[in-house]
């Protein structure tokens, strides 16, 4: 069973009413020779572990809202007789068999996989974007970007959940969260609230990197910081041919000379050269901010690279990449570190 979080991104599988009547306007479903394609929904409350509230889209983009909605665990169990329901990601049913959590002796359980962020950050940053901040900040998938695994131990009191994140430099992070009855005593709620706390202290630590960074380049001449800008863009040139000529020579001849990719593209190349500049993070920190950014513009999983319809088969933990993927986010860390 996967617990479900806020935050996490799942498949919401509608229902005639959703279709073809009700209060709102009908849910715009593609259908393609495997049948109806699912819609994107993020858990934004989480009742217990079949139960969740999700906001969602539709295949054109309109915005809808589902409370109390079955969240099917992939365990045999039969779909509602009529109703909607959510169901889990093919590559997140099939890293839950890799990496079972299951409890060891203390109570232990352990995930390789990025943590989620919780809905109300999101919110939060949605709010800044609505605003109109261009200023510098802490965005929540920058949070992500460096979270390479998370681990659960309750106590022998069994009123104690300790989680324990650990950031992709190795560097480790706890928040805890206690009940005063043990008879209150919740494993998902425990669970939820004591990440909650560590990611409170991830977000003060990537905080203070930042504010270091800006005071780094207020001090630095005005000429150093154009230098500075330009030796990101020279840096982030590097990377991307480096990588389109790997590319090639996998067989892969889709990738665009730099001058002629996307702005988007560039960009998210500079965003890694920032992010490998600014400390010692490891290869897996490259994949994380990029499937942060594939999911947030709405790709997920499949098994063959689809564009048009946003499907990759790299959209999984980087444990789980093929070597010859892996050793592009290796090639793109050891260039930025020869180069900067």
């Amino acid at each position: 069973m996967i617990y479900p979080t806020a935050g996490r991104i799942v498949w919401y599988r509608p229902d005639a009413v959703d279709l073809y009547g009700g209060d709102e306007p009908p849910m715009t479903q593609l259908v393609n020779e495997d049948g109806p394609q699912p819609l994107a929904a993020q858990i934004v409350a989480v009742h217990g572990p079949r139960m969740v509230s999700v906001a969602l889209y539709d295949a054109v983009g309109r915005h809808y809202a589902r409370l109390s909605v079955t969240l099917m665990q992939g365990d045999a169990e039969d779909p509602p007789m009529s109703g909607h329901y959510v169901e889990w990601m093919p590559y997140q049913q099939d890293q839950a068999k890799r990496h079972e959590i299951g409890n060891t002796a203390g109570n232990m359980v352990s995930t390789t996989a990025a943590a989620s962020i919780s809905h109300d950050e999101y919110q939060t940053e949605v709010a800044i974007q609505v605003a109109g901040s261009a200023a510098p900040r802490i965005k929540p998938e920058d949070i992500l970007a460096v979270i390479a695994g998370e681990t659960y131990t309750i106590t022998p009191s069994g009123r104690t959940t300790i989680c324990e994140l650990t950031l992709v430099n190795g560097f480790t992070v706890r928040g805890e969260s206690s009940c005063v009855s043990i008879e209150n005593f919740d494993a998902i709620i425990g669970r939820n609230e004591a990440r909650k706390k560590a990611i409170d202290k991830v977000w003060e630590l990537q905080g203070f990197l930042l504010a270091q960074r800006l005071h780094e380049r207020r001090t630095m001449p005005g000429d150093s910081i154009q230098d500075e800008r330009a030796r990101i863009d020279r840096i982030a040139r590097v990377c991307h041919e480096v990588n389109r000529a790997y590319c090639a020579a996998l067989g892969d001849n889709s990738q665009p000379a730099w001058d002629d990719a996307p702005a988007w593209q560039r960009e998210s190349a500079r965003m890694g050269v920032d992010l490998h500049m600014s400390g010692d993070f490891g290869p897996e920190a490259s994949h994380i901010s990029w499937m942060n950014e594939k999911y947030n513009t709405g790709w997920q999983y499949g098994e063959v690279k689809d564009p048009e319809k946003k499907e990759h088969p790299c959209l999984v933990p980087f444990d789980q990449l093929p070597k010859e993927q892996q050793a592009k986010d290796y090639i793109f860390r050891a260039v930025v570190h020869a180069l900067r």
